[in-house]
């Protein structure tokens, strides 16, 4: 079971779309900042210097505040909505691997019939594999449950087929199944789903940063590549100062990726 500071880790990185700490504590810089040059510029337009400036920072205290509020509100929702939802995924996933029982009575309390038709299937049924079903019931639709779904071309030839049939997917499985059934996944499984997505997460970081590191020394030279030809075009345009300022940033970029490759090479040179 995880920790709630490692849930909570996990729903505010879902929330604001994958970024770290570092990457929203600078964007709640950033906001504050642009806050406080705007609500100056106000009442600078009224007042001298210093009292512009106390009413601002009151200004950003309290938009601060308000946001807090707003975001502790739409956080809690949106936990809730993502609890459900991942609850609904391994709902899902479940369906094809529940005991034939279990699924036979879920696609009855779905489809209302005693006798449908289940298909545990892990790829969605096609029109071939429907055609056999509709021809054995003439007498009456045949209500089809399938754990993945149907294929568009299934659909459509139930729809043009003289023999009408009652597809059921899973989206409608899992709704039937509700939160209060047996079978719904409880929190050690929720808790299980968002241990495996930190982890392949974090391996994917880690794959990252191995071909940065293995790639360090590459970019550095192209980057300082790029740098002698932006000081040397910074002669022949009127945009020196522009062109020079660009030059040293992609000496910066170099020199860090050349760093990251000498570290890469020697760690001792680390501590």
């Amino acid at each position: 079971m995880l920790t709630e500071k490692q849930l909570l880790r996990y729903f505010k990185q879902r929330r604001y779309g994958g970024r770290n700490l570092l990457a929203r504590t600078l964007d709640y810089i950033a906001l504050r900042f642009i806050l406080f040059a705007a609500a100056f510029l106000f009442f600078r337009l009224h007042l001298d210097t210093p009292r512009s400036a106390l009413l601002a920072a009151l200004s950003v205290l309290i938009a601060s505040l308000l946001l807090h509020v707003a975001r502790e509100i739409t956080m809690a929702r949106f936990i809730k909505k993502e609890m459900i939802r991942i609850r609904r995924f391994l709902m899902r996933e479940k369906l094809m691997f529940l005991p034939e029982p279990a699924f036979l009575e879920l696609c009855r309390r779905c489809g209302g019939v005693e006798d449908p038709i289940p298909l545990q299937r892990a790829e969605p049924v096609g029109a071939d594999a429907l055609l056999p079903l509709l021809r054995q019931s003439q007498d009456r639709p045949p209500v089809v449950c399938s754990s993945a779904g149907f294929t568009p071309a299934a659909e459509a030839f139930v729809l043009r087929s003289p023999h009408r049939a009652r597809l059921i997917g899973p989206d409608a499985l899992v709704a039937a199944a509700g939160q209060s059934d047996a079978l719904w996944p409880d929190d050690e499984a929720v808790h299980a789903y968002i241990a495996a997505e930190q982890r392949r997460g974090a391996n994917a970081r880690r794959r990252l940063g191995e071909l940065l590191r293995t790639g360090a020394g590459t970019y550095g030279k192209k980057y300082a590549l790029t740098a002698g030809v932006l000081l040397l075009l910074s002669f022949f345009t009127r945009y020196t100062l522009y062109y020079r300022m660009l030059a040293g940033l992609c000496l910066s970029i170099a020199a860090v990726a050349l760093f990251r490759k000498s570290t890469t090479a020697h760690p001792n040179l680390r501590s």
